[in-house]
């Protein structure tokens, strides 16, 4: 049953995880630093509409040669990863056979695109999964889902995992688009807008739900193996209650780490659900992990640096406070964030100095960067797509 949404696109949530306006704490305005690093702009491309205010999951997913990134008004486009050339494009108001089969005119594109499996998979906010052939763009096939979709999907072993708005998991064929099995989640009343991206991997496929509950799913059958409670509600209010799991999590060597809306930040055993360790967290966006430390924005957009065997903090970097950071991305010996107003910021690892600064133009980016190899790809909320690569100064 679909419950009453909180779509909190109001600062108080998305900048300071505030409950009130009067309390809202103002960005932090960027300071001077001596750079580390520069960042080199391979190629940008402006795509056509953009999203603003509407916090869709539209973020570009890559096969390591090509990027393929979407618009809110139903385009994909696959572009050469190094020289940004356009391989193909799709447009779903030009699909005349997917809007007679459908009877509609136009389709909101609100999540994806992913790839894998040879297909590139897009959600929208009709409920549906439209999958393209990789190589040329052709549609292949399309689902219906039972809700809006606002997170990418995952494809792999011959499956699409798609969430839903209406608290939903859904498999279906990678093949054909049929369906294969849903799991549900009771939804609390109030919730923040978004849903934590499925990831699957061993046979599993992992998701964080609106209820601070963490789920490991048998991929073949929809069983579910075990359930990890990342937060637990414990607010007098339904506000001071929001426990969503709704940024991204990394999963690696058997580890899950993920956050929690005012819950935690936890490192969780991948074969049963059992924690390894955990620590008071609070995040809106997500988290990201290399072989030494994991990093996360929290609700105040300060970005750490955490022991990934220990779960003890290394660096707090909070230059950026109430910037609505993005969840952060490893590359090399730097962690990237976005902000709200368009710049990408270079963290160094190690230390958590700022090591670099760009704009990538004056749309919010509010999804975690892409990396591929040693390419930084990222797309704003006007649609604005780029690719960078990090060198350090002097090299």
């Amino acid at each position: 049953m679909i419950r009453k949404l909180l779509f909190i696109i109001l600062a108080s949530i998305l900048l300071a995880a505030c409950a009130s306006k009067d309390n809202v704490e103002p960005p932090a305005e960027l300071m001077a630093f001596v750079p580390r690093a520069s960042m080199q702009q391979l190629w940008s491309a402006n795509l056509g509409k953009g999203s603003k205010q509407m916090f869709y999951a539209l973020t570009p997913a890559s096969d390591g040669r090509l990027v393929f990134a979407a618009t809110v008004d139903g385009h994909v486009t696959a572009r050469d990863l190094l020289s940004g050339r356009v391989e193909w494009h799709y447009s779903a108001r030009r699909d005349k056979s997917l809007r007679q089969q459908l009877s509609a005119k136009s389709f909101v594109f609100t999540a994806g695109p992913e790839y894998g499996e040879g297909i590139v998979v897009v959600g929208t906010a009709e409920g549906f999964l439209i999958a393209l052939d990789a190589r040329n763009g052709d549609r292949l096939w399309i689902a219906e889902l039972s809700g809006q979709v606002l997170s990418k999907p995952a494809i792999g072993s011959g499956y699409v995992v798609a969430r839903t708005l209406d608290g939903r998991m859904t498999a279906v064929s990678a093949l054909d688009g049929s369906e294969a099995w849903t799991v549900e989640q009771e939804l609390p009343s109030l919730t923040l807008r978004g849903l934590s991206n499925p990831v699957i991997d061993s046979g599993l496929v992992m998701a964080g739900f609106d209820n601070g509950r963490f789920l490991g799913v048998e991929l073949a059958t929809g069983g579910i193996v075990w359930e990890a409670p990342i937060a637990i509600p414990s607010g007098r209010t339904e506000l001071e209650s929001l426990v969503d799991i709704d940024g991204v999590f990394h999963v690696s060597r058997g580890l899950i780490f993920v956050a929690a809306y005012q819950g935690k930040l936890a490192a969780v055993a991948m074969e049963n659900g059992q924690p390894v360790w955990v620590r008071d967290f609070s995040s809106v966006t997500g988290v990201d992990a290399d072989r030494q430390y994991v990093y996360a924005t929290d609700a105040d957009s300060q970005l750490w640096a955490i022991d990934r065997n220990t779960g003890g903090p290394l660096w707090t970097q909070s230059d950026m406070r109430a910037r609505s950071l993005t969840a952060p991305a490893a590359l090399g010996s730097n962690v990237i964030v976005g902000d709200f107003d368009g710049y990408i910021h270079v963290i160094e690892k190690d230390t958590g100095a700022l090591a670099a600064r760009v704009r990538l133009g004056k749309g919010a980016i509010t999804a975690q960067p892409l990396v591929i190899n040693d390419v930084l790809v990222v797309q704003n909320e006007k649609a604005k797509l780029a690719a960078y690569r990090i060198n350090p100064i002097g090299g």
